[in-house]
């Protein structure tokens, strides 16, 4: 018993065709939609990373120039040579420090590290130099060569 439908309704295979190409066109149009979206993103944030790269720079500049103003200041005291000495020593003995602390921090156990400095993860036997082939239960010349 076959249905006839009526002269104005597509057959299903018209249809399949259709929804395939419109498929298609619309994952195209999601991929040109989302690399529009991304370039704008990513022309954004390259402004931003120059920008802050901008002020970092400056503020270097600014440093030095409040370096040079400390030692001006010390120059009304002392002679020129003392005071861009120990302003130079200063900065030294700054820098000194604040390697000394993240050296402290640095130091401790290691991230994998457990109670007692012990790695949690366990090890394995070829690791510990144990020798694989030797059977568990009956002795074994590798592994008494390795107690010993």
């Amino acid at each position: 018993m076959t249905t006839s439908r009526p002269p104005g309704e597509p057959s299903v295979a018209d249809l399949v065709d259709r929804l395939s190409e419109q498929t298609a066109r619309l994952v195209r149009d999601e991929l040109k939609l989302a690399r529009a979206e991304y370039t704008e993103k990513a022309k954004q944030g390259g402004t931003a990373a120059g920008l802050f790269g901008a002020g970092a720079i400056l503020a270097w500049f600014g440093v030095g120039t409040l370096l040079a103003t400390l030692i001006l200041v010390l120059a009304l005291f002392l002679p020129a040579w003392a005071a861009a000495l120990i302003v130079t020593a200063a900065v030294f003995i700054a820098a000194g420090i604040a390697a000394a602390a993240r050296q402290e921090e640095g130091r401790g156990p290691h991230p994998r590290a457990g109670a007692h400095g012990r790695d949690r993860a366990p090890r394995r036997p070829r690791d510990q130099g144990a020798d694989l082939t030797c059977p568990t239960q009956s002795p074994c010349p590798a592994r008494a060569r390795t107690t010993a």
